[in-house]
């Protein structure tokens, strides 16, 4: 249980870090590229520390060990699907 919340916490900072990084890059006018980029991380990192904590810190069942794992698949296409609308915004 400590493990998964110190994943938690992990995935909390990485994703709070992400969100400054994205600030810096609106305020400094990064490429559009690279913003895109950067809300894709935002929104895994978020994704993963809330994964973490509803199936691996109150986990009931071990198989919601790979309910957790299908989900981390989920946000792999949710980021990229994230990353594209602001692409295509652009155009």
């Amino acid at each position: 249980s400590e493990l998964y919340f110190a994943a938690f916490e992990f995935t909390i900072a990485i994703g709070i870090m992400e969100i400054v990084i994205l600030m810096l890059r609106v305020y400094f006018r990064s490429p559009v590229a690279s913003k895109a980029e950067t809300v894709e991380n935002i929104v895994f990192w978020m994704g993963s520390s809330y994964l973490v904590i509803a199936y691996l810190i109150n986990m009931t069942i071990p198989a919601e060990w790979f309910v957790f794992w299908s989900g981390i698949i989920m946000l792999f296409g949710l980021a990229l699907v994230a990353r594209s609308f602001i692409l295509l915004a652009k155009r």
